[in-house]
Protein backbone atom coordinates (compact mmCIF):
# COMPACT_ATOMS: atom_id res chain seq x y z
CA UNK A 1 0.00 0.00 0.00
CA UNK A 2 2.81 2.32 0.93
CA UNK A 3 4.87 1.82 -2.77
CA UNK A 4 1.70 1.99 -4.78
CA UNK A 5 -0.35 4.60 -3.74
CA UNK A 6 -3.02 3.30 -2.12
CA UNK A 7 -5.28 5.82 -0.29
CA UNK A 8 -8.61 4.28 -0.36
CA UNK A 9 -10.17 0.90 1.02
CA UNK A 10 -13.63 -0.40 0.00
CA UNK A 11 -15.16 -3.08 2.06
CA UNK A 12 -18.48 -4.53 0.70
CA UNK A 13 -20.92 -7.24 2.30
CA UNK A 14 -21.33 -9.46 -0.16
CA UNK A 15 -17.76 -10.12 -0.88
CA UNK A 16 -17.28 -10.14 3.19
CA UNK A 17 -20.23 -12.71 3.17
CA UNK A 18 -18.52 -14.99 0.66
CA UNK A 19 -14.97 -14.87 2.34
CA UNK A 20 -14.03 -14.33 5.86
CA UNK A 21 -10.27 -13.95 4.79
CA UNK A 22 -11.04 -11.03 2.62
CA UNK A 23 -13.18 -9.31 5.19
CA UNK A 24 -10.42 -10.06 7.68
CA UNK A 25 -7.55 -8.98 5.53
CA UNK A 26 -9.42 -5.74 5.03
CA UNK A 27 -9.96 -4.80 8.27
CA UNK A 28 -6.17 -5.89 9.16
CA UNK A 29 -5.37 -3.13 6.25
CA UNK A 30 -8.16 -0.07 7.78
CA UNK A 31 -6.41 -1.15 10.99
CA UNK A 32 -2.80 -0.78 9.89
CA UNK A 33 -2.89 2.47 7.97
CA UNK A 34 -5.15 4.37 10.48
CA UNK A 35 -8.42 4.03 8.28
CA UNK A 36 -11.64 6.22 8.55
CA UNK A 37 -14.60 5.98 7.55
CA UNK A 38 -15.48 8.46 4.70
CA UNK A 39 -18.59 7.01 3.07
CA UNK A 40 -20.79 4.41 3.75
CA UNK A 41 -23.81 3.15 2.01
CA UNK A 42 -26.53 0.85 4.41
CA UNK A 43 -29.58 -0.81 3.84
CA UNK A 44 -32.86 -1.21 5.68
CA UNK A 45 -33.48 -4.67 7.66
CA UNK A 46 -35.76 -5.40 10.35
CA UNK A 47 -34.13 -7.24 13.54
CA UNK A 48 -35.79 -10.04 15.33
CA UNK A 49 -37.93 -7.60 17.53
CA UNK A 50 -39.31 -6.25 14.47
CA UNK A 51 -37.96 -2.99 14.63
CA UNK A 52 -35.85 -1.33 11.33
CA UNK A 53 -32.18 -0.56 11.72
CA UNK A 54 -29.25 0.46 8.78
CA UNK A 55 -27.28 -2.59 7.62
CA UNK A 56 -23.69 -1.65 5.92
CA UNK A 57 -23.58 -3.12 2.49
CA UNK A 58 -20.60 -0.77 1.13
CA UNK A 59 -17.67 1.08 3.72
CA UNK A 60 -15.07 3.00 1.93
CA UNK A 61 -12.18 4.17 4.29
CA UNK A 62 -9.35 6.82 3.47
CA UNK A 63 -5.96 5.01 4.41
CA UNK A 64 -2.48 6.85 5.20
CA UNK A 65 0.35 4.95 5.93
Amino acid sequence: MRSAGVTHVVWDSFSANRSEFYSDTLNRLVERYNGRVVHMETVPVKTSDGKTTEKPVIIIYEVRP
